[in-house]
């Protein structure tokens, strides 16, 4: 997954044949809690037309792995679901805020003055490689998240009898 992607999504669409309501109670009562610190597998809710399923292989697991949210829509033929498989929301948001406080304090240092080029250069260039490391550590953990996502559909068509819905882009994915 590029983080293009983690910030984007990728953009899922299924049905299944049974209604809304039904659907997500059996997706509930499938997944482990989200709240759970010792929940692993497949974990995550569904109800009031929304579902939020994500991956943990074990209690240690990283917190920022992308998960499939979306809502849960009455179809013809059962229900639809339309889903996005990305970054949690909070997750999204903390990325920018590091580079904003990252220039922020930039800024303020070469504001500052009375330090000679080289140690301002090195202060300055101090947070920018950690968030060059933050990032490289974030694409390192969430590098199984196409097995993620596919390991989240299946449980899906288990757990619901999913199906890609017709014109899903989910096939054309790399």
């Amino acid at each position: 997954m590029r983080l293009s992607e983690y910030w984007r999504g990728i953009p899922v669409t299924l049905t299944a044949p049974l209604a809304p309501d039904a659907a997500a109670r059996k997706i509930d009562a499938a997944a482990g809690s989200l709240l759970s610190p010792f929940a692993s597998g497949i974990v995550g809710r569904a109800g009031a037309g929304r579902v939020r399923l994500g991956y943990r292989p074990n209690i240690f697991s990283y917190n920022g792995r992308p998960l499939l949210t979306g809502r849960i829509l009455p179809d013809r033929a059962g229900t639809r679901l339309e889903l996005a498989y990305r970054g949690h929301v909070l997750t999204r948001l903390m990325f920018p805020l590091l580079v904003l406080i990252i220039v922020a304090a930039g800024v303020g240092i070469a504001a500052s003055g009375g330090l000679d080029a080289v140690t301002g250069l090195l202060i300055g260039l101090t947070p920018l490689v950690g968030l060059v490391l933050a990032l490289a550590a974030h694409a390192f953990l969430i590098r199984n998240a196409e097995t993620e996502l596919a390991l989240l559909i299946d449980f899906l068509k288990h757990a619901i009898g999913a199906e890609e819905a017709r014109g899903s882009r989910l096939g054309r994915q790399k």
